[in-house]
């Protein structure tokens, strides 16, 4: 009796967890010529995924986590796009985000690309 809720005690807390926030896989695919980073807010701990050019990659994202600011930057540190994504929107789009040069794509309003005037 023991040894079973000793494993069923973790099931249950990990069932009320995920009943509590639910999240998602999030893909982010890239159609820029440049790798990028991509950041749920603009703290560099809002990190959340780097995504090599032409590809895509799949992050876990727990919805409390979730900040509706998704920012792709280049290398150097520049905005390549930036757009607001609520949870909703977010899962009308099948939890896919399309970073392009003039924005994130599907939802919301793109941001055109920023040219940076470091040399």
């Amino acid at each position: 009796m023991i040894k079973c809720l000793s494993i069923l005690a973790p099931l249950l807390l990990a069932l009320a967890f995920v009943a509590c926030d639910p999240g998602a896989t999030i893909t982010y695919i890239n159609e820029t010529e440049q790798p990028v980073d991509i950041y749920l807010g603009t703290s560099p701990k809002a990190f959340d995924a780097s995504v090599p050019a032409h590809s895509e990659k799949k992050v876990l994202t727990i919805r409390q986590v979730w900040n509706d600011r998704v920012i792709a930057r280049d290398e150097h540190g520049a905005i390549v796009s930036e757009q607001h994504v609520t949870w909703d929107e977010l899962k009308a789009q099948h939890f896919r985000v399309v970073i392009s040069a003039t924005g994130v794509l599907p939802t919301g309003t793109p941001t055109p690309m920023r040219t940076s005037t470091r040399n």
